[in-house]
C-alpha cells in the first residue's frame, strides 16, 4: 500500500533529481558562470565522498521532514529557522 508520505518522498526525490541534472548542465556549460570551476570542483568532491552518488552531489543527504502537529511545535520550528538562517558562502 502506497501512503501519502511515500508519495511525498518519491515526489521530492524526483524533483531533486530533475533539478540536479538541470543545474549541473547549466553550471557546467554556461560560459559566463564566473565560479563554474569552483562550483564543479566542490560538487564533484562531495559526490566522491558519498557512496549514494555517481559523480555529483548538490543536495544534502539527510532530509527528514517532520509533520507539524500543533501550534507549539510550529513556533518551535519557526524559532529554530529564525535563529539559524541560511548563509551565503563566499570563496
Amino acid at each position: 500500500m502506497v501512503t501519502t508520505k511515500d508519495r511525498c518522498f518519491t515526489q521530492l526525490r524526483l524533483s531533486k533529481t530533475t533539478r540536479t541534472v538541470q543545474l549541473e548542465k547549466a553550471i557546467s556549460e554556461h560560459p559566463a558562470e564566473s565560479k563554474r570551476e569552483r562550483i564543479v570542483h566542490l560538487m564533484e568532491k562531495s559526490g566522491m565522498q558519498n557512496s549514494n552518488n555517481h559523480d555529483w552531489q548538490l543536495w544534502q543527504q539527510h532530509n527528514h521532514p517532520v509533520e507539524i502537529l500543533n501550534t507549539t511545535m510550529f513556533y518551535q520550528k519557526m524559532e529554530y529557522i529564525y535563529r539559524n538562517p541560511a548563509i551565503t558562502l563566499t570563496y
